[in-house]
């Protein structure tokens, strides 16, 4: 993924310096750009992770999910809360369908609610469910390489305790240099929805101006 990512931005911005960021999972993809764009003799101005953790190498590591019912559950619903809807299904309700039949439910719930087109098919939902797999897969096997260039970390308060000895999640290990942390209000799935992304803006438009 950090290669793709690395074509697209050097087709805009053929060399350094370079500011990259990323969301979520992509907190972990845009290390990786930084480190790979270091690599090649570039230099990253500021790497910007919002509400990522680098990979946990204890006890905490977490498996990848094998419940698909789970998975679509959740899926479902974070699609519903990107676009302020709320939605809940039924676990127990979904335990009795057969996999065709929970896809062909869960197409219907977000049809219903038009939060895609009409005419969208099965594979759409089946496609989301193998992607979160991947992507989950992905951000566990990940084994970083500290790199050279300062880290701006933007967090929400749940995860900020789930790291109480470590106010920058263990990023500072990853870096030779700092690593600047603010606590920013909202959850996870609300920090790019406002008012959150407001306050998030106006952090980062203070770096780059210090930049």
């Amino acid at each position: 993924m950090a290669l793709v990512y690395i074509k697209a931005i050097r087709e805009i911005q053929p060399s350094g310096a370079y500011l990259i960021g990323g969301y979520s999972l992509g907190g972990l993809i845009a290390f990786e750009i930084a480190s790979q764009l270091e690599a090649a003799g570039e230099s990253v101005e500021n790497l910007l992770i919002i509400d990522t953790h680098p990979p946990l190498s204890d006890s905490k590591i977490e498996t990848i999910p094998d419940d698909d019912i789970a998975v679509l559950i959740f899926i479902v619903e974070q699609i519903g809360l990107h676009f302020n809807v709320e939605i809940k299904l039924n676990y127990q309700q979904l335990a009795v369908l057969n996999e065709l039949q929970r896809l062909d439910y869960a197409l219907q719930v977000l049809q219903n609610h038009q939060l895609v087109t009409p005419n969208s098919g099965k594979n759409l939902v089946s496609g989301l469910i193998k992607v979160y797999k991947a992507n989950f897969q992905a951000s566990l096997n990940y084994q970083p390489k500290a790199i050279k260039a300062e880290i701006s970390l933007f967090i929400t308060e749940a995860l900020a305790k789930k790291f109480p000895n470590n106010s920058t999640l263990g990023w500072d290990k990853l870096t030779s240099q700092g690593v600047y942390t603010r606590t920013v209000k909202g959850t996870h799935d609300s920090l790019m929805q406002e008012p959150s992304v407001d306050e998030i803006s106006i952090a980062i438009q203070e770096i780059l101006e210090k930049s």
